[in-house]
């Protein structure tokens, strides 16, 4: 995952974003919560708060519209 994408999902949900790597390359669900995979601490992206408040305040704006607009069939 490139490194700009974990720092705005970082940012976005406000929380820490660590890639999770496998010795055997490709990451399967079956592996997730097993001893194979290894969270990279190396390349973690921790958010940042004020980039984080703003992304919560342009998601309750894009709230307030759909709220708005989809009651009366504009959307």
């Amino acid at each position: 995952m490139d490194r700009a994408v974990q720092q705005l999902l970082a940012e976005v949900f406000g929380a820490p974003v660590v890639p999770v790597s496998s010795r055997q390359g490709a990451v399967g669900f079956e592996e997730i919560g097993s001893y194979l995979v290894a969270g990279d601490s190396e390349s973690r992206c921790d958010p940042d708060p004020q980039a984080h408040e703003m992304y919560q305040e342009l998601m309750s704006r894009q709230q307030y519209l759909v709220d708005t607009l989809h009651p009366s069939g504009f959307l």
